[in-house]
């Protein structure tokens, strides 16, 4: 048995639905980073809001912003921040990084459980070993549809080994 996951199923369309969303977030992403380096490097609120109102000293951030000419994009980050990650991006912000497009794979996979893929493999193995049998055994492996067992059916394999037998006795002739 491998200690690899065996996928279960894979929901590629909200996959794909997922990856586009990183063409249409670039632009607000770039909206971000230019409003991050606008506002002195800072990504969080809090640490805006200290620099904006220390560097005006006025108490009220709005007016701290406007009076810096830095209030659209104060307002943008607020609207922004927290509702896209920048590190999810490529440098230039035009799609979403490799590693995040795994990841989001990862997130619309189903793995089958170890347990589960451990009969997995033992049923794929049994039935490897069945078809390399010869063909006149594989047609004689019936299911009994009552039990929902297989059973091998000795009359089957000897009509099929009859039926072979004429055929090359017909075919010398």
């Amino acid at each position: 048995m491998s200690n690899k996951q065996r996928i279960k199923s894979f929901n590629e369309p909200a996959y794909r639905y997922d990856v586009s969303q990183g063409t249409k977030d670039a632009v607000d992403a770039k909206t971000l980073d230019r409003c991050i380096k606008a506002l002195n490097g800072l990504d969080s609120l809090e640490l805006i809001e200290e620099f904006l109102t220390t560097k005006t000293g006025f108490k009220n951030v709005r007016m701290s912003a406007d009076s810096l000419e830095l209030l659209e994009e104060y307002e943008t980050f607020k609207k922004l921040s927290g509702t896209i990650n920048l590190w999810d991006f490529n440098k230039d912000f035009s799609d979403y990084t490799p590693e995040y497009k795994n990841l989001l794979r990862e997130v619309h996979t189903i793995y089958w459980s170890k347990e589960e893929t451990k009969i997995i493999e033992n049923t794929s193995s049994l039935l490897d070993k069945i078809n390399k049998l010869p063909q006149i055994l594989r047609l004689s492996i019936l299911e009994n549809t009552r039990t929902k067992e297989y059973t091998f059916s000795d009359s089957n394999y000897s009509m099929f080994l009859s039926d072979k037998e004429r055929a090359e006795n017909k075919a010398k002739r």
